[in-house]
């Protein structure tokens, strides 16, 4: 696995402040044998993996199998991105997939930002759909969103991108009737800290 670094932190969108060992995947990252990536993990309930992981999925997905052949309690929190689809892991229990949505705000194309078919797929697997938020118009696009591809509202996620529209993001997802995530790592606490 190609790995741009390993680091114990808390989680800090959903499930806040849960101790975890976080993998950050990176196509620049370092090599790092799966089994060496295994025992860092022995210690630890959670596990979050962020990063490339779809380019890496086999790699992902032999070391998940690998953790769960030994320990299958443990729990894994991917963070992804909806326009590609995951593959190759047997298991999906103990697995929670957070799926970040990317907004017209991002200025990717809509075909390239929004994918059908891997878009269904994870609503299937039940994951969490987290939307980063400016303001107001990006609410509309989640409405639009959620109700074009039936989303469950419990599983929508409106993270403020910045500290200074905490309680705005707050309002529109209590209003609109979503959870609120904001990314508590990104506000309060560094990565690996």
């Amino acid at each position: 696995m190609l790995i741009n670094k390993i680091y114990t932190s808390f989680t800090g969108q959903i499930g806040v402040g849960t101790l975890a060992l976080f993998v950050e995947l990176s196509a620049e990252g370092l090599p790092k044998d799966i089994n060496y990536i295994k025992a860092k993990v022995e210690e630890f309930r959670t596990v979050v993996i962020k990063g490339n992981i779809v380019e890496q999925i086999i790699d992902v997905s032999n070391l998940i199998n690998k953790i769960k052949k030994d320990d299958d309690k443990k729990v894994f929190i991917l963070y992804l991105q909806s326009n590609a689809r995951l593959s190759k892991i047997s298991n999906y229990d103990n697995i929670i997939l957070n799926v970040n949505i990317a907004l017209s705000k991002t200025e990717i194309e809509y075909e390239d930002r929004i994918k059908d078919t891997e878009l269904n797929w994870y609503i299937n697997m039940n994951s969490n759909f987290i939307f980063d938020i400016t303001d107001s118009d990006d609410v509309d696009e989640v409405n639009l969103l959620v109700d074009k591809y039936r989303l469950n509202k419990k599983k929508i996620y409106l993270s403020p991108i910045d500290a200074d529209n905490l309680h705005d993001v707050l309002e529109l997802a209590k209003f609109n009737g979503y959870n609120f995530g904001p990314d508590f790592k990104r506000f309060l606490w560094e990565d690996g800290e």
